[in-house]
């Protein structure tokens, strides 16, 4: 509806046959708004999505938001390769283990076509950081900038979203998604965790 266009994020895709380049201090946005409704209930805004594919290298150095007052956003990377956590791999996509826990998304998707290694040692712990309304936001003109009177919060395990995981290795034939020795990924109750490999 139009409603739900004007307070919902919106979607940003890039795909490539080769690389692609995020540089550093770069940001991609898909958080959600909210509307006072005329009988003081509130319509929240759901996160949109990121997408990124590339046929080659993808070197993230954007800053990826996709939180929102109602239901997180949703990110789809792919890359030629994947490294999660550990030392920097010069030839692949490298996230920190705190990238899935940030940025307000509730679902992560992350391919590697010649395999995804996460790292010895390393622990991941997908979590939907939501945005939460401050005291007066009723009083705001239509339009005001939602960062102003709300801020961002880690809710309660029991009550919030939970934060959905899948990494993937179907480009190459005998390529693996490797979870290292002593890593582990520890979801919120009834969060799916998949891994998917050819």
């Amino acid at each position: 509806t139009a409603d739900a266009a004007m307070v919902n994020g919106g979607n940003v895709s890039i795909k490539a046959a080769g690389n692609i380049v995020l540089g550093p201090n770069s940001v991609l946005d898909v958080s959600s708004g909210a509307r006072v409704l005329p009988d003081g209930k509130i319509k929240a805004g759901n996160g949109g999505s990121v997408t990124m594919e590339a046929g080659g290298d993808l070197q993230l150095g954007a800053d990826l938001r996709g939180y929102a007052v109602g239901k997180g956003g949703s990110v789809t990377l792919k890359a030629a390769k994947v490294q999660v956590g550990g030392d920097a791999d010069p030839t692949a996509l490298n996230l920190d283990a705190g990238f899935f826990a940030r940025g307000g998304f509730a679902n992560f998707n992350v391919t590697g076509d010649a395999g995804v290694n996460i790292a010895d040692g390393t622990v991941l712990r997908p979590t939907v950081i939501s945005r939460e309304l401050s005291q007066g936001y009723t009083l705001q003109a239509t339009g005001s900038n939602l960062e102003a009177f709300s801020s961002l919060q880690k809710r309660d395990s029991r009550v919030r979203q939970v934060a959905n995981v899948s990494f993937a290795a179907n480009g190459i034939r005998g390529a693996k998604v490797r979870l290292g020795e002593g890593a582990a990924i520890l979801a919120d109750d009834k969060a799916s965790v998949s891994f998917t490999a050819d």
